[in-house]
């Protein structure tokens, strides 16, 4: 499994100081959707785990490994939505319509490629790949772990937490996201989002 993470100025802040082994820094030169067909592209790990640099983590890769096994043929996220928001929980695996952008495991062998023409920017590429997986028959799913948003304080010792530095800083609607937004709805009619 490889982990691969594009540097928005967060890294050496929060998932630097995780435990995951070896993340793949990525520079922002071209949009997230193409660099990360350009990884799925050359990398031969079977799983490929695209994670915010914002996220402080703790036992990540033995949660996806134990999920796996539960939820085969699935694209594994943090957090995501189906008829409301569920954040990953340590206990309990949760279907998802589709996942937020922060985490997602993509099985190498389900075939997948992110829409690189239609969502050549900053928004909604994780959620349509997973629109993409369910159109192809696969599922997708939250992890064993336990996911939070912005906390500073908690009793568990497998972790996620997505600090959410863009959001924080410039708003959920920032840049184009109501373009894409609308560019997703019309190729995805039932999408929901985070």
């Amino acid at each position: 499994m490889i982990f691969a993470t594009i540097d928005n100025g967060t890294y050496n802040t929060f998932l630097k100081k995780s435990d995951l082994p070896d993340v793949m820094v990525l520079k922002m030169d071209r949009s997230p959707a193409k660099l990360y067909n350009d990884i799925l592209d050359k990398v031969k790990d079977r799983y490929v785990c695209f994670i915010h640099s914002d996220v402080a983590c703790k036992g990540l890769r033995e949660a996806i490994t134990q999920t796996i096994p539960d939820r085969p043929n699935c694209l594994i996220g943090a957090v995501g939505v189906n008829n409301g928001l569920y954040w990953s929980r340590k206990e309990i695996l949760f279907d998802l319509i589709t996942c937020d952008s922060c985490c997602v495991v993509i099985d190498q062998e389900m075939n997948l490629r992110f829409d690189d023409q239609l969502f050549n920017e900053y928004h909604l590429y994780i959620e349509d790949i997973c629109m993409l997986a369910r159109e192809k028959g696969f599922g997708v799913t939250t992890m064993y772990i336990d996911g939070f948003e912005q906390r500073k304080t908690f009793k568990t010792d497998r972790y996620f937490i997505h600090h959410s530095y863009t959001l924080n800083r410039l708003g959920c609607s920032w840049g184009n996201y109501n373009r894409y937004r609308a560019l997703l709805g019309k190729k995805w009619p039932n999408v929901q989002t985070t």
